[in-house]
């Protein structure tokens, strides 16, 4: 075999090298997107539901005076 072959079959294996690394990078980055976003998900979720079922205690004290109030200062 040549030298020139050689070194061109190393050429493309480090490419292929460099493919397959960029490839798991970007794979690790679309998991960690998306596990991101499901986090961000419940949570808006859960935030929902709690807003949604939560008693408004502090609505309905603004709406009545408390008549007992002695005003004699």
């Amino acid at each position: 075999m040549d030298t020139e072959k050689i070194q061109e079959l190393i050429s493309l294996l480090k490419t292929k090298k460099e493919e397959l690394e960029n490839e798991e990078v970007k794979k690790t980055l679309k998991i960690c997107l998306i596990v991101l976003l499901c986090a961000a998900g419940v949570g808006i979720l859960i935030f929902v539901l709690y807003k949604y079922f939560s008693p408004d205690y502090l609505d309905d004290e603004d709406d009545f005076e408390d008549e007992d109030v002695d005003d004699d200062k």
